[in-house]
């Protein structure tokens, strides 16, 4: 998970196999203005459970299907936070999509990229009073662990554990 400005300036060479996930290198981070703290790559896991919702799956999709430009970005479009939303938008509309969401407490109209961001980070932590804007890091070992929990694996299950497809 990264903010959507850092998604969008996501170039082909920051992304790579190494053991297991695929790693994809943030180029900023909000929380480091000074340049100082390590750049752990982003990790990108699967569920195995579900292939059909594998990031890498839809990498490959979107690969076979676009065009890149000279500048080898990853999401080639100047306008990339309005054609995500709009997308979003569109998804919305499907009526059982929305009943599904109201169903879990969730507000369509309220859905944009730094909720969404947010919402996955929240679901894989706990938050404790008294450490807002407190990073606590060892190593990438957090995101590795909010990696594998956006895949729609709950943390509490079994299948968390499932290795990966592993491409050697």
């Amino acid at each position: 998970m990264c903010r959507s400005t850092n998604a969008f300036s996501i170039r082909h060479s920051y992304m790579e196999w190494c053991g297991v996930p695929m790693r994809v290198k943030v180029a900023r981070m909000k929380n480091d203005h000074s340049g100082a703290r390590p750049r752990d790559p982003r990790h990108v896991h699967a569920n195995p459970s579900q292939p059909a919702i594998w990031p890498i799956l839809t990498l490959a999709i979107y690969w076979a299907t676009t065009t890149f430009d000279e500048d080898n970005r990853l999401f080639p479009r100047s306008d990339q936070y309005d054609h995500f939303q709009k997308g979003v938008q569109r998804l919305l509309i499907d009526v059982e999509l929305s009943v599904k969401l109201n169903r879990r407490g969730v507000n369509t109209s309220n859905l944009e990229t730094h909720l969404m961001r947010k919402g996955a980070w929240l679901s894989s932590t706990v938050v404790r009073e008294g450490v807002q804007n407190t990073y606590h890091r060892y190593e990438a070992a957090g995101d590795m662990h909010v990696g594998r929990t956006v895949t729609g694996i709950l943390s509490s299950n079994h299948e968390l554990a499932i290795l990966q497809p592993n491409f050697q």
